[in-house]
């Protein structure tokens, strides 16, 4: 056996062990004292090197030492930084997730994701004790489903493109999703079954009458593009009289608006970005506006239509403020829980990964964009 100071954690996390001795390949001397030896004495030295290896094993747990490469420690096993980075990689194939490459982002981003590989290790623990299971057919048709929405064009060859440029492996993509699908059944399996009643309904619409209602919108149509000059010549084309949707199909780099001809819907100045929303709800109807500079990149849009606020209605908003307040109920219940099931486990964690706050439980950013863990 070896110790897990002495030896890097392998890919799962492992159990650290104490070598108290070599018994394998004896030297002819070592053999010849054995034939020697009382089996009764023998027998009770065994005995006594088992009782000693438990002891040490015990005893270096309980003092919080961890290997020079471990992230945390969860009961007995051990996760290492590089375990860590891996499940990073898959985050960046799964979602898109980029990582801050420098700074106090950065090492918060890595405490995040350290804590949150905790808690799915014990969410693993709570699904093994509710007998959940996820069957590798539902980890198969959901990746398909993954890479049928993101990569529409290249499919699988795509797909395999893009783990070969992040640097992941398919196989951390599919543990990703095998780890996702059980925290959902093991959050209907303890967050289910909340209900609310039609008093509850009336109050909570009462409470909520002025957020409910619907504030001034505006439709919106626009094309996004990489810099300023190329919005410039957008604003050119269209101002000749070229249509709007022609040329966002033919050239806004939002694929999903472009082959809608860049239409945005019914949008309020809330749904948008500040500088965007100043000149979207600046411009006349009928009206370009742009360019406006975003996170997307450059845009040019058109006012199509001009939409009043509206009042709230009970009868008109109930059932989806049903659904609402018992989505609300079961995080609720379920954070309830999960703030039990992190207080009763030991994690211990490195400098270099320990949370603000190990027993916290993830907010719902959190446990997006690291998974629940």
């Amino acid at each position: 056996m070896t110790s897990s100071t002495d030896t890097a954690p392998a890919e799962d996390a492992v159990t650290p062990e104490v070598t108290l001795t070599k018994i394998s390949g004896p030297s002819e001397g070592w053999r010849q004292r054995l034939r020697n030896t009382d089996r009764r004495r023998l027998a009770a030295v065994l005995v006594v090197l088992a009782v000693l290896a438990g002891g040490v094993t015990w005893w270096l747990l309980q003092r919080g030492d961890l290997p020079e490469d471990a992230a945390f420690r969860l009961g007995d096993v051990v996760v290492s930084a590089d375990d860590v980075d891996r499940r990073v990689d898959g985050l960046q194939a799964l979602y898109g997730v980029q990582p801050p490459q420098e700074g106090a982002e950065k090492s918060d981003f890595l405490r995040d994701a350290a804590k949150s590989m905790a808690v799915q290790l014990m969410l693993e623990d709570e699904a093994r004790a509710r007998d959940i299971v996820i069957a590798a057919k539902e980890v198969d048709e959901t990746l398909q489903a993954l890479i049928t929405q993101r990569y529409p064009d290249g499919g699988r060859t795509a797909f395999v493109a893009a783990l070969g440029e992040l640097g992941a492996t398919e196989e951390q993509v599919r543990d990703e999703i095998r780890d996702q699908l059980l925290v959902s059944r093991l959050f209907d399996d303890v967050a289910g079954g909340v209900d609310v009643t039609e008093a509850e309904l009336e109050e909570t619409f009462e409470e909520r009458r002025e957020e409910l209602a619907t504030p001034v919108r505006r439709t919106l149509s626009n094309i996004v593009v990489a810099d300023e000059q190329a919005a410039q010549a957008v604003l050119q084309r269209l101002r000749r009289g070229q249509k709007f949707a022609a040329v966002a199909r033919s050239t806004s780099l939002d694929s999903a608006t472009r082959d809608g001809g860049g239409s945005l819907g019914d949008v309020s100045a809330a749904d948008l970005e500040g500088d965007y929303a100043a000149a979207a709800f600046g411009a006349e109807v009928g009206g370009l506006f742009g360019p406006v500079k975003t996170e997307s990149g450059w845009n040019v849009g058109k006012v199509e239509r001009a939409l009043p606020a509206r009042a709230a209605v009970y009868a008109e908003l109930r059932d989806a403020l049903r659904e609402t307040v018992l989505a609300e109920k079961s995080l609720e219940k379920w954070r309830g829980w999960l703030s039990e099931v992190i207080k009763g486990h030991d994690v211990t964690y490195a400098d270099g990964f320990r949370p603000k706050d190990p027993d916290a439980v993830p907010d719902i950013d959190q446990a997006n964009v690291t998974g629940s863990r």
